[in-house]
């Protein structure tokens, strides 16, 4: 991995038609990303080759539209979305029949405020591959949460919680990391480290002495524990996970700007800690044997010229020798960076419509006299490219009519919609 000779081949598939989307949470099975909207309520699949994407679903379990999942796994067949901020439930998707299962969160579960009263991720997810189970470590939330992908029961751990207060205006853990039996919480705001053992589900709670350095980030690589801030990085932070021997490795990088958070993703490849820019303008690579940094801006400064702004990157997909970054901007593509190669190129995910425009003209052709009525009413000229819109406001009308499709019915506004698109 060499990012001094990082070569931008820039957009691959400029002229592929569709609406462009945006998404956090996903999975890649085969050679396809099964993801949420993030500004959108959907569910949809991704052709990884070509970044044309095709609406499978919505979430018809949630009364908001957008901010509704920002983690996913896979297990036998089916995507489990993990909700955030809006998102009310966990949803477990077959890929193959689109069957769902909607898996409630206790009801005694709240979300926690930061200082600021801003809702933060809820949760993070903790899974190994081909496990049956899962467990969401509370970063905005109440609980700690075990779910059981074969009976789809919730099993809360409240050992945690008579032992750490959780309350608004204070963030107890920044992250969550699974090392082999056990999960590490990184405290923020707590003065513990909380160790939970999976196996044996026990608790170890250790004095943090590095509490001043609200560090957001824990991750691992072979014996060590790596800690590292989401803002500017002296260093990075290593502690040997069974002696705790402390060790750090300097980054001495002259930032070029700071903004907070400066990044919301951090992986390890190989030897490598991958920082992908939220607020940054650096792309950062950090060797964790040899303390070697790397860096790269000319990505930022690529973007700039495109006008897409920040990279405001917050989830990453591994796709082979790639890693695939998402955004939560609508109009930005998704980076995808060849570790092996050292090359970096964009890909805009988009939506082809057409299915979409030809439903939408379907319904207005079984409908005709029901619009045109309800046209005459409110006294509007109506121009043909103005149908699809019109016909979407009239399904959302709260006056009933009986010679609107059968489709008005108790169905959420999307739904109404999307049923007919399948």
């Amino acid at each position: 991995m060499q990012l001094k000779k990082l070569s931008n081949q820039g957009i691959i598939n400029e002229n592929i038609y569709g609406s462009r989307i945006s998404f956090l949470a996903g999975c890649i099975v085969g050679d396809e990303l099964y993801f949420s909207s993030w500004l959108s309520n959907g569910f949809y699949k991704m052709d990884l080759k070509t970044g044309i994407c095709e609406f499978l679903d919505i979430f018809e379990n949630e009364i908001k539209s957008r901010y509704l999942h920002n983690q996913a796994i896979f297990f036998e067949d089916a995507i489990w979305m993990i909700p955030t901020h809006a998102g009310k439930d966990i949803v477990k998707i077959n890929i193959k029949t689109l069957e769902k299962v909607v898996i409630h969160l206790p009801e005694n579960g709240e979300p926690i405020r930061d200082n600021k009263g801003n809702i933060t991720w809820e949760f993070k997810c903790c899974y190994k591959n081909g496990s049956s189970e899962f467990w969401l470590v509370p970063l905005g939330y109440n609980m700690f949460l075990r779910v059981d992908m074969l009976t789809n029961q919730v099993i809360e751990y409240s050992e945690l919680r008579d032992r750490v207060a959780f309350k608004d205006g204070k963030i107890n853990f920044a992250d969550a990391c699974l090392v082999g039996d056990d999960i590490w919480f990184y405290p923020y705001d707590s003065e513990e480290l909380v160790i939970f053992n999976t196996r044996t589900e026990k608790f170890r709670f250790i004095l943090w002495k590095d509490n001043e350095k609200k560090l957001g980030f824990v991750r691992t690589y072979k014996e060590w524990m790596i800690f590292l801030s989401r803002g500017k990085n002296k260093s990075v932070l290593l502690i040997n996970k069974d002696t705790f021997e402390k060790k750090e490795i300097a980054l001495n990088i002259e930032w070029k700007e700071i903004k907070e958070p400066m990044y919301m993703v951090v992986d390890v490849i190989e030897q490598f800690l991958v920082l992908a820019p939220f607020l940054a303008q650096e792309f950062v690579a950090v060797n964790i044997e040899t303390g070697n940094v790397q860096l790269n801006t000319k990505l930022h400064e690529y973007t700039e010229i495109m006008k897409w702004g920040p990279g405001r990157y917050q989830s990453s997909f591994i796709y082979g020798p790639k890693i695939i970054y998402a955004s939560d901007i609508a109009d930005a593509p998704l980076m995808v960076f060849d570790y092996q190669t050292n090359v970096a190129f964009y890909i805009h995910t988009k939506v082809n419509e057409s299915q979409y425009r030809e439903t939408i003209y379907k319904l207005y052709n079984e409908n005709t006299e029901a619009i045109l009525n309800w046209v005459r009413q409110k006294g509007s000229v109506i121009e043909e490219r103005e149908v699809p819109l019109l016909l979407t406001y009239l399904l959302k009308d709260d006056g009933e009519d009986s010679k609107i499709h059968d489709i008005k019915d108790i169905k959420t506004d999307g739904e109404r919609i999307f049923s007919c698109i399948k």
